[in-house]
């Protein structure tokens, strides 16, 4: 058993559609979540509320920083967030140890986000919603 630390995380993306995924460099965080519709069915003599789990959800979002040297990175994200082109990903939570550690992989869209303001860094973010079945290699 191992616990992970976040230094060595990866995010990996076809950002043209249709090569290979690689890595975003830019990016310092992911989120995923992974929660299923709670469905009530609650019926009469119940003593309390009843719910049956529905479809499972895989949505997140990845975040990081603008480098000038990575324009190329950041336009490819725009442009995958403009024309609905769903993208192969791959989030790892230790690159070092790819074949050892969880990575959540499947197809996803992905929109933008680019944050500046004087008091911190330009930051680039997207938020990730399923296209397809998501998976989870232990």
């Amino acid at each position: 058993m191992a616990r992970y630390s976040g230094r060595n995380m990866g995010v990996y993306v076809s950002l043209d559609g249709t090569a290979a995924a690689s890595p975003l460099p830019f990016i310092a965080e992911y989120e995923i979540d992974s929660s299923a519709d709670q469905i009530e069915v609650t019926a009469g003599g119940d003593s309390n509320k009843v719910y049956v789990a529905g479809l499972a959800d895989f949505s997140g979002s990845i975040s990081g920083f603008y480098d000038s040297a990575l324009t190329q990175a950041t336009s490819a994200l725009y442009k995958a967030s403009r024309d609905g082109v769903a993208r192969a990903f791959y989030l790892y939570t230790d690159t070092a140890n790819p074949t050892s550690s969880p990575v959540f992989y499947g197809t996803a869209f992905f929109d933008f986000s680019l944050k500046a303001g004087v008091s911190g860094a330009t930051a680039v973010s997207s938020k990730i919603t399923a296209a397809g079945s998501v998976y989870m290699k232990p």
